[in-house]
Protein backbone atom coordinates (compact mmCIF):
# COMPACT_ATOMS: atom_id res chain seq x y z
CA UNK A 1 0.00 0.00 0.00
CA UNK A 2 1.51 3.24 -0.92
CA UNK A 3 2.00 6.04 1.98
CA UNK A 4 -0.74 8.50 2.71
CA UNK A 5 -3.30 5.38 1.18
CA UNK A 6 -6.13 5.18 3.01
CA UNK A 7 -5.96 1.71 5.35
CA UNK A 8 -8.47 -1.08 5.07
CA UNK A 9 -10.28 -2.74 7.85
CA UNK A 10 -8.87 -5.60 9.32
CA UNK A 11 -11.62 -7.51 7.60
CA UNK A 12 -10.14 -6.83 4.50
CA UNK A 13 -10.02 -10.62 3.50
CA UNK A 14 -13.65 -11.48 4.21
CA UNK A 15 -14.89 -8.54 2.97
CA UNK A 16 -13.09 -9.20 -0.44
CA UNK A 17 -14.46 -12.99 -0.54
CA UNK A 18 -11.42 -15.69 0.54
CA UNK A 19 -11.56 -18.74 -0.05
CA UNK A 20 -14.20 -19.87 2.06
CA UNK A 21 -16.46 -16.68 0.70
CA UNK A 22 -18.58 -16.03 -2.40
CA UNK A 23 -16.03 -13.40 -4.04
CA UNK A 24 -19.64 -11.90 -5.23
CA UNK A 25 -20.12 -10.80 -1.67
CA UNK A 26 -17.20 -8.13 -1.62
CA UNK A 27 -18.30 -4.43 -2.18
CA UNK A 28 -21.89 -5.22 -3.06
CA UNK A 29 -23.59 -2.47 -3.31
CA UNK A 30 -20.82 -1.66 -6.08
CA UNK A 31 -21.10 -4.15 -7.83
CA UNK A 32 -25.12 -4.03 -7.96
CA UNK A 33 -24.83 -0.39 -9.25
CA UNK A 34 -21.91 -1.29 -11.86
CA UNK A 35 -23.95 -4.10 -12.80
CA UNK A 36 -27.64 -2.51 -13.19
CA UNK A 37 -27.05 1.37 -13.58
CA UNK A 38 -24.05 0.91 -16.03
CA UNK A 39 -24.32 -2.07 -17.77
CA UNK A 40 -20.91 -3.60 -17.42
CA UNK A 41 -21.36 -6.68 -17.13
CA UNK A 42 -23.99 -5.82 -20.89
CA UNK A 43 -20.73 -4.30 -22.47
CA UNK A 44 -18.82 -7.05 -21.48
CA UNK A 45 -20.91 -9.65 -23.29
CA UNK A 46 -22.11 -8.04 -25.80
CA UNK A 47 -19.36 -5.51 -27.35
CA UNK A 48 -17.39 -6.45 -30.11
CA UNK A 49 -14.18 -7.19 -30.16
CA UNK A 50 -11.88 -3.47 -31.47
CA UNK A 51 -8.75 -1.93 -31.29
CA UNK A 52 -7.50 0.40 -28.26
CA UNK A 53 -7.36 2.95 -30.61
CA UNK A 54 -11.00 2.37 -31.39
CA UNK A 55 -12.49 3.42 -27.70
CA UNK A 56 -14.63 6.40 -27.76
CA UNK A 57 -13.48 9.77 -26.34
CA UNK A 58 -14.86 11.02 -23.13
CA UNK A 59 -18.85 12.40 -23.43
CA UNK A 60 -19.02 15.77 -22.29
CA UNK A 61 -22.11 14.71 -20.44
CA UNK A 62 -21.33 11.20 -18.54
CA UNK A 63 -23.17 7.90 -18.70
CA UNK A 64 -23.43 8.00 -14.90
CA UNK A 65 -26.52 10.56 -15.39
CA UNK A 66 -29.09 7.98 -16.00
CA UNK A 67 -28.31 7.04 -12.10
CA UNK A 68 -31.12 10.04 -12.12
CA UNK A 69 -33.18 7.55 -13.04
CA UNK A 70 -35.43 6.39 -10.06
CA UNK A 71 -35.39 2.61 -10.87
CA UNK A 72 -31.53 3.12 -9.63
CA UNK A 73 -32.01 5.99 -7.03
CA UNK A 74 -31.73 3.11 -4.76
CA UNK A 75 -28.63 1.38 -6.48
CA UNK A 76 -26.58 5.05 -6.28
CA UNK A 77 -27.43 5.42 -2.82
CA UNK A 78 -26.32 2.60 -0.99
CA UNK A 79 -23.22 2.40 -3.03
CA UNK A 80 -22.43 5.88 -1.92
CA UNK A 81 -23.14 5.11 1.56
CA UNK A 82 -20.84 1.87 1.50
CA UNK A 83 -18.20 3.48 -0.08
CA UNK A 84 -18.34 6.55 2.78
CA UNK A 85 -18.45 3.88 5.49
CA UNK A 86 -15.43 1.38 3.94
CA UNK A 87 -13.44 4.90 2.57
CA UNK A 88 -14.19 6.72 5.03
CA UNK A 89 -14.89 9.57 3.43
CA UNK A 90 -17.72 12.34 3.22
CA UNK A 91 -20.49 11.67 0.66
CA UNK A 92 -19.15 14.10 -2.13
CA UNK A 93 -15.70 12.08 -2.60
CA UNK A 94 -17.72 9.28 -2.27
CA UNK A 95 -19.70 10.37 -5.30
CA UNK A 96 -17.07 11.58 -7.26
CA UNK A 97 -15.29 8.39 -6.65
CA UNK A 98 -18.15 6.17 -8.12
CA UNK A 99 -18.61 8.10 -11.04
CA UNK A 100 -15.26 7.93 -11.78
CA UNK A 101 -15.09 4.00 -11.56
CA UNK A 102 -18.05 3.30 -13.23
CA UNK A 103 -16.65 5.42 -16.43
CA UNK A 104 -13.00 3.72 -15.97
CA UNK A 105 -15.35 0.31 -15.93
CA UNK A 106 -17.74 0.80 -18.74
CA UNK A 107 -14.42 1.75 -20.88
CA UNK A 108 -12.07 -0.91 -19.89
CA UNK A 109 -14.95 -3.47 -20.80
CA UNK A 110 -14.28 -2.92 -24.37
CA UNK A 111 -10.86 -3.13 -24.34
CA UNK A 112 -9.47 -6.09 -26.17
CA UNK A 113 -8.60 -8.42 -23.59
CA UNK A 114 -11.85 -7.70 -21.48
CA UNK A 115 -13.73 -10.92 -23.19
CA UNK A 116 -10.97 -13.59 -21.82
CA UNK A 117 -12.37 -15.63 -19.08
CA UNK A 118 -11.64 -14.24 -15.74
CA UNK A 119 -9.27 -10.95 -16.85
CA UNK A 120 -11.98 -8.49 -16.70
CA UNK A 121 -13.35 -10.02 -13.20
CA UNK A 122 -9.99 -9.45 -11.86
CA UNK A 123 -9.59 -5.79 -13.01
CA UNK A 124 -12.80 -5.04 -11.73
CA UNK A 125 -11.59 -6.03 -8.43
CA UNK A 126 -8.52 -4.20 -8.56
CA UNK A 127 -10.44 -1.11 -9.73
CA UNK A 128 -12.73 -1.22 -6.81
CA UNK A 129 -9.62 -1.94 -4.28
CA UNK A 130 -8.11 1.37 -5.93
CA UNK A 131 -11.05 3.12 -5.86
CA UNK A 132 -12.43 2.08 -1.96
CA UNK A 133 -8.76 1.74 -0.59
CA UNK A 134 -7.05 3.94 -2.77
CA UNK A 135 -4.72 0.13 -2.77
CA UNK A 136 -1.37 -0.52 -4.72
CA UNK A 137 -2.51 -3.04 -7.06
CA UNK A 138 -0.77 -4.60 -10.54
CA UNK A 139 -2.71 -2.85 -12.69
CA UNK A 140 -1.33 0.60 -10.79
CA UNK A 141 -0.05 2.09 -13.95
CA UNK A 142 -3.22 1.56 -15.81
CA UNK A 143 -4.57 2.92 -12.72
CA UNK A 144 -2.77 6.17 -13.39
CA UNK A 145 -3.21 6.14 -16.51
CA UNK A 146 -6.72 6.67 -16.09
CA UNK A 147 -6.53 8.88 -13.03
CA UNK A 148 -4.56 11.26 -15.71
CA UNK A 149 -7.18 10.69 -18.68
CA UNK A 150 -10.21 11.28 -16.20
CA UNK A 151 -8.83 14.70 -14.54
CA UNK A 152 -7.50 15.96 -17.88
CA UNK A 153 -11.11 15.68 -19.52
CA UNK A 154 -10.46 18.12 -22.48
CA UNK A 155 -13.73 19.80 -22.57
CA UNK A 156 -14.07 22.99 -22.37
CA UNK A 157 -15.48 26.58 -24.00
CA UNK A 158 -12.67 28.20 -26.44
CA UNK A 159 -11.28 31.19 -25.43
CA UNK A 160 -11.41 33.41 -28.51
CA UNK A 161 -12.46 32.65 -32.36
CA UNK A 162 -9.13 32.87 -33.46
CA UNK A 163 -7.82 30.27 -30.56
CA UNK A 164 -10.49 27.78 -31.44
CA UNK A 165 -9.31 25.66 -33.94
CA UNK A 166 -5.75 25.04 -32.08
CA UNK A 167 -7.52 24.44 -28.83
CA UNK A 168 -9.51 21.93 -30.70
CA UNK A 169 -6.97 20.05 -32.37
CA UNK A 170 -4.49 20.41 -29.34
CA UNK A 171 -7.04 18.92 -27.09
CA UNK A 172 -7.66 16.22 -29.69
CA UNK A 173 -4.05 15.43 -29.73
CA UNK A 174 -4.11 15.42 -25.88
CA UNK A 175 -7.08 13.32 -25.57
CA UNK A 176 -5.87 10.97 -27.85
CA UNK A 177 -2.26 10.34 -25.98
CA UNK A 178 -3.84 9.97 -22.91
CA UNK A 179 -6.56 7.30 -24.30
CA UNK A 180 -3.77 5.40 -25.59
CA UNK A 181 -1.75 5.39 -22.33
CA UNK A 182 -4.05 4.03 -20.59
CA UNK A 183 -5.14 1.25 -23.03
CA UNK A 184 -1.55 0.02 -23.49
CA UNK A 185 -0.55 0.00 -19.76
CA UNK A 186 -3.85 -2.04 -19.49
CA UNK A 187 -2.65 -4.36 -22.14
CA UNK A 188 0.53 -4.70 -20.62
CA UNK A 189 -1.16 -5.65 -17.25
CA UNK A 190 -3.51 -8.05 -19.16
CA UNK A 191 -0.33 -9.76 -20.76
CA UNK A 192 1.26 -10.41 -17.02
CA UNK A 193 -2.03 -11.46 -15.89
CA UNK A 194 -1.70 -14.39 -18.15
CA UNK A 195 1.30 -15.45 -17.83
CA UNK A 196 0.53 -15.81 -14.29
CA UNK A 197 -2.28 -17.60 -14.94
CA UNK A 198 -0.49 -20.00 -16.74
CA UNK A 199 2.42 -20.20 -14.57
Amino acid sequence: MRRGARRPPSDLPLLLGGSDADPGASFPAHRRLLGSALSVTHALHAAPRRPEHAIPPLPPTPSWTRLRDPEHAHLWQAAVAEHCHLARVAQPEAEAALVALSEHLERAARLAWAPEPGLFARAVEECLLVSVFDADVASRHAQRAWRRWWVEQPYGPAVGPRDAVTMVRDEARRERELRADWAAAWALWAARARLHRSA
